[in-house]
């Protein structure tokens, strides 16, 4: 009879093995639905036997008044009264840190924008191109200043035709 008992709880222990890594690779959905219903509910129940059992505590348990009680809470709001004022100049040295940064920067973009507008006006001073007219009998046109050839410095000069206006030819005739 000993024989059957042990093959019996063997046989047993094999079906619940086979049972359990089953449910544990996602097979009856039913059953892990259950399951977490069940967790849902039992948690629900524990929190609320956990906060009724605190209630129960303040009621029966009445602590007596002291004066040390007092002391001590005078002593922890100093502290944290302390510990606010700390926090506060803490803060307000990370806004000093900040704003003089932001101050250094503005004084950079200002000095480039400075240089930048220097530099903008002394091309312009370069490349203002100067032109002078000749006196000359043949009216030739001479262009001086930065239309010279800028590599070799040579003056560009132009030969113009004398224009005739309809009076100087109503005159010559």
């Amino acid at each position: 009879m000993n024989s059957q008992k042990a093959a019996y709880w063997f046989c047993l222990v094999i079906f619940a093995v086979a049972l359990q890594s089953e449910y544990q690779h996602g097979g009856f959905p039913s059953l892990h639905r259950a399951a977490g219903s069940a967790s849902s509910t039992l948690s629900r129940v524990a929190t609320r036997a956990e906060q009724t059992l605190a209630v129960a505590r303040m009621l029966t348990a009445r602590p007596a008044f002291r004066t040390d009680d007092l002391r001590d809470e005078a002593e922890v709001a100093d502290l944290a009264q302390a510990q606010a004022e700390f926090a506060r100049e803490q803060v307000q040295e990370q806004v000093d840190i900040v704003r003089d940064q932001m101050l250094a920067r503005a004084d950079m973009i200002r000095a480039q924008a400075d240089m930048r507008r220097a530099q903008i006006e002394r091309i312009r001073w370069v490349a203002r191109p100067e032109v002078r007219f000749s006196q000359a009998a043949n009216r030739r046109v001479i262009v001086v200043g930065s239309s010279n050839c800028p590599n070799s410095r040579v003056q560009i000069t132009a030969d113009v035709e004398p224009q005739v206006s309809i009076d100087d030819e109503a005159d010559s005739q």
